[in-house]
């Protein structure tokens, strides 16, 4: 569709591109306390750069110049880890357009397994090994090792709660 140019009176014509919910989702998140993850986003400082508040054009034309495709998703995490810096920004400097299995494997509270030294998200394992990420997680958080968690533990890899090593 390329790059959308819009009057102050004149209208996008976009309100029914999957990118305007999207957009719309995220501004919710921000500035709506009613929202359902309110707490998530606006209550801990989250906040959507000016530009892109004020239009949906200038939105839509950065995720559209930037690979956005159907299914895709816009993410406000990564490159701020990768900074090193709290991820409260939806901006141009600091949004990517990204499958939703790169925003899973981004997620605050991620629980992380290792197996012969490589580590991985619980959603990455259980991805490979067809096991729910709430399984894994769960294992995890009861004491077991990544194999243990991924694989599990004992005669017939049953999965039970490790016994006491004292």
């Amino acid at each position: 569709m390329g790059n959308v140019k819009k009057r102050k009176d004149e209208k996008h014509g976009l309100s029914k591109h999957p990118l305007y919910s999207i957009w719309s989702g995220i501004k919710k998140r921000c500035y709506l306390k009613t929202h359902h993850n309110y707490h998530l986003y606006g209550e801990r400082g989250v906040s959507v750069c000016q530009e892109w508040l004020d239009s949906f054009v200038p939105f839509y034309n950065w995720c559209m110049d930037n690979g956005w495709e159907k299914g895709m998703q816009v993410d406000k995490d990564i490159k701020a880890k990768g900074l090193g810096i709290p991820p409260i920004l939806y901006s141009p400097e600091m949004c990517s357009i990204v499958t939703s299995h790169e925003n899973n494997c981004s997620r605050r509270g991620n629980v992380y397994a290792e197996i012969d030294g490589v580590i991985k998200t619980a959603v990455e394992w259980g991805m490979e090994n067809g096991i729910h990420r709430s399984s894994i997680s769960e294992r995890i958080k009861i004491g077991m090792t990544g194999r243990e968690a991924v694989f599990g533990v004992g005669k017939g890899n049953k999965f039970s709660k490790p016994k006491n090593k004292n």
